[in-house]
Parts: structure tokens; sequence; C-alpha cells
């Protein structure tokens, strides 16, 4: 520590003399920063691989399944760059509870809106758009994703959207749909 004497006669050891004697009275944080953007913790940790960042990918189901795919996803960058859009018509009861990513906090809201938040808890980075009314009728909004992924798990909902995707003027390369069971 270097202190210059004043016009005063202020001794220049002081400080240090102060500091040798106390040093536990004397508080410091050493503060370091680290990059914790989100499409910086997403390409990190793909290591190179494609990334979802940018693209618009749209979830229909936040049960066991999609609840769990909606994290991966998230980590893979959707979210990132274009909203997520997620789909669910059911709120979170306690038969879930054993098997979802949801937990107790949760019971009685929408399951889609509770994604919704645990994803923005992931990192508040995270467009979520959470739409707790049936995919099938919403067709408008789901034919301008990149990518519709079924984590219902119902043959109804499956096969409506599949109904929908071959009627689709976007198939193929600009629109594809996936079903997990």
């Amino acid at each position: 520590l270097r202190v210059l004497r004043n016009a005063n006669g202020f001794r220049p050891q002081f400080f240090q003399q102060a500091i040798d004697r106390n040093p536990e009275l004397i508080g410091l944080h050493r503060v370091t920063g680290n990059q914790v953007d989100l499409p910086f913790c997403v390409d990190r940790n793909l290591a190179g691989r494609p990334s979802l960042i940018g693209r618009r990918v749209a979830l229909v189901g936040c049960g066991t399944i999609g609840g769990y795919l909606a994290r991966m996803l998230a980590q893979a960058g959707a979210g990132c760059g274009a909203p997520l859009l997620l789909y669910d018509t059911d709120s979170f009861s306690p038969g879930n509870l054993g098997r979802h990513t949801l937990g107790f906090v949760d019971l009685g809201r929408a399951k889609v809106n509770a994604v919704a938040d645990q994803l923005r808890a992931f990192h508040p980075e995270v467009s979520a758009d959470p739409r707790h009314t049936d995919a099938t009728a919403d067709w408008d909004a789901l034919e301008g994703v990149e990518l519709i992924i079924d984590a219902t798990g119902e043959p109804n909902v499956a096969t409506s959207l599949n109904d929908k995707y071959l009627r689709s003027q976007r198939t193929g390369a600009e629109l594809a749909l996936l079903h997990s069971f």
C-alpha cells in the first residue's frame, strides 16, 4: 500500500501499519466475472455440435416426458433467439409428483405455466411462451415454427397433429413434426 504525504504532514506508513496490526479488520471481497449468457452456456455444453439457438420450436405436452424434454430443449438452445412455445391443458396434480420434474409448490398450477417458470429459473434469458390451450386448435401458430414435438403420448393428439402437418404447405425441410412416447 503506497500512501503519499499530504500538506498536513500525514505519515505514509500509517495505513500500512494499521493493516499490519489488524488485518482481520480489513474487509476484502474478491469478485471475478464469468460469462453466463444463454448462448455461451448452450454453445459451451454442446461442444461445437449444432444447437437450437434461434430455432422456432414448439413442445406439445408438458407432462412427465414434456417436462423433462422442455429442460433438455432449453439446454440445447430452444428458447434462445426465438420463443419456445409450450402447450398443455392440464394442471399439476398430486398423482404427478412421483414422476414429473415439477414439485410440491406447483400443485394445482397449469403445467405449462409451471414448466415455463422452471425454464426461466434455469436461465432468465430463456424465452418460454406458455399456452394453456389445445395445440391442435392453434395450428396457425404451430405452422410458424420449424419443429413441433408431440410429447403428449396421446394417440388422438398425435393423429390430429399428423393430419394437420400432412395438409400443411410447409412440410419437409421447413417444418418437422416429432412424436415422442
